[in-house]
Formats: structure tokens, C-alpha cells, sequence
């Protein structure tokens, strides 16, 4: 997985290879790993105006973006957590979101996924140079 972080405009971008994804199911991972060189990518927005990277409580918002190549909008949650001050790592960051499959599948290429998807992506921020 790809994250990419604008801290400057809280814009973000998220790429996965689908054969990297794993199931329980035997049949639904087969299908997954057929999917080589295929992606799917998000890129949206945190409800925030900046990253703040230096000491602060911990913050919920919503995150809103696109899913492609589905052209699929979401609307999930994010949560920022300030770390320990002085290490490289100075935040952690999770969004969660609730995807509904025919959207997101609307040829039906993924059956046997169920009606919806939770996806949670988790990462931790450095610290800025001149903030640690």
C-alpha cells in the first residue's frame, strides 16, 4: 500500500494492488491474486486545513474523497493521535471507511464479498525537520 500526505492541505492519496489483499475465503483469494497489476486508489481530502504535527489532543474528522477506477465517492472518519515528542514518528493516523460493494464492483467481477467492505488504513506521521 501507498500512502502519500500533503500535511500542508490534509489531501491524500492511497494506492493498493488488489492480488496484495488477502481473504479467508481460498476461492476469493485465487481471484484476488488474478488481479496482478491491477489497482485501486483513493484520493480525497481530511477534514483538516493542515497536519498538525506538533503536541495536540487527539482529533476526529471525516474524510471525503474518490475511490477509482470506479469513480466511487466515500465518506469516512479519520483520527489523528499526537505521539511522544522528539521521535521521528510524531502522529498516528487512521481513517476508516464503510464501501458498498456493487458499488465498488459494479460488473460484479468480486461476488461472494457480501454487501459491504470495512476498510481501516493505519500510519504513522513523521514529525516535520524543524518540529522534533
Amino acid at each position: 500500500m501507498l500512502i502519500l500526505l500533503d500535511y500542508e492541505t490534509g489531501k491524500v492519496v492511497i494506492k493498493q494492488e488488489i492480488s496484495a489483499l488477502s481473504s479467508d475465503d481460498k476461492n476469493m483469494q485465487k481471484r484476488l491474486q488474478d488481479k496482478p497489476n491491477e489497482y485501486i486508489r483513493f484520493e480525497g481530502k481530511l477534514g483538516l486545513d493542515y497536519i498538525n504535527t506538533s503536541g495536540h489532543p487527539p482529533m476526529d474528522f471525516p474524510v471525503e474523497g474518490t475511490v477509482f477506477p470506479q469513480n466511487y465517492h466515500v465518506i469516512g472518519s479519520g483520527h489523528l493521535v499526537h505521539l511522544v515528542h522528539g521521535t521521528s514518528s510524531s502522529c498516528l493516523l487512521s481513517m476508516t471507511f464503510q464501501l458498498e460493494t456493487d458499488e465498488l464492483f459494479p460488473d460484479n467481477d468480486m461476488p461472494g464479498l457480501g454487501n459491504e467492505i470495512y476498510v481501516q488504513v493505519v500510519q504513522s506521521l513523521l514529525a516535520r525537520v524543524n518540529e522534533r
